[in-house]
């Protein structure tokens, strides 16, 4: 992988006695606090989240809260995780192309941030507009920068809910009412100029709309 971690400005403990109220703490000071910067010779993206949902899998303690387990989401502090439609085939126009943030600093320890809803240089993006034009500028091994830094508008209020439509199929069994219970997506309300936004989830489970007053 060639993406270069650059200026990381959110900082991250794992020193956690409890790890769902860790996670839960670093993903809303996230939401609240930071946008990521993108950016290479040719591009620059200026990312703004309203919606994440946080992943988290600990090898060693046998802690899933739902992480894929791949290796580009662990040790991996600061790099993008893209999730493709298909294993088989990496395409760049998918309405199911995703990506992720990612915070783990750790070996055996998969922990991201999956980037639902942005504000990419001031314009809206669903979760597959902001992979597919990452991936159609980068390629998802290409030579960008990424930066984590504090931003001025910050949001007021940012709420914790469930994540929608998961585990997906296949899940364990035993698992599934667990995963589906925890409440680890996060969702800007109102950021500090007044701007409003409403989850309102559509088919592709990726809307959040401006509240119109």
């Amino acid at each position: 992988m060639s993406n270069n971690s650059g200026k990381m400005e959110l900082k991250v403990s794992y020193d956690w006695k409890d790890p769902m109220s860790g996670i839960q703490e670093t993903a809303k000071d996230f939401v609240k606090n930071y946008e990521i910067h993108v950016h290479n010779e040719s591009h620059d993206f200026v990312i703004v989240p309203l919606w994440v949902e946080a992943y988290y899998y600990d090898e060693d303690k046998r802690i899933d809260y739902g992480s894929d387990g791949k290796v580009r989401q662990e040790n991996n502090f600061g790099g993008l995780y893209f999730r493709f439609t298909s294993k088989e085939k990496e395409t760049y126009s998918s309405n199911y192309n995703r990506v992720d943030l990612c915070l783990s600093d750790k070996d055996k320890i998969h922990f991201s941030l999956l980037l639902k809803s942005t504000l990419v240089n001031g314009k809206y993006k669903t979760q597959s507009q902001l992979a597919n034009d990452l991936l159609n500028a980068f390629g998802p091994d290409g030579d960008y920068t990424v930066e984590v830094v504090k931003r001025e508008n910050r949001a007021a209020s940012v709420k914790t809910e469930k994540r929608i439509n998961f585990p997906p199929k296949g899940h364990p069994e035993e698992e599934r009412e667990k995963l589906a219970n925890m409440e680890l997506a996060f969702t800007v309300d109102r950021f500090t100029d007044n701007t409003e936004f409403c989850l309102e989830p559509d088919k592709e489970h990726t809307k959040l709309t401006k509240k119109i007053k």
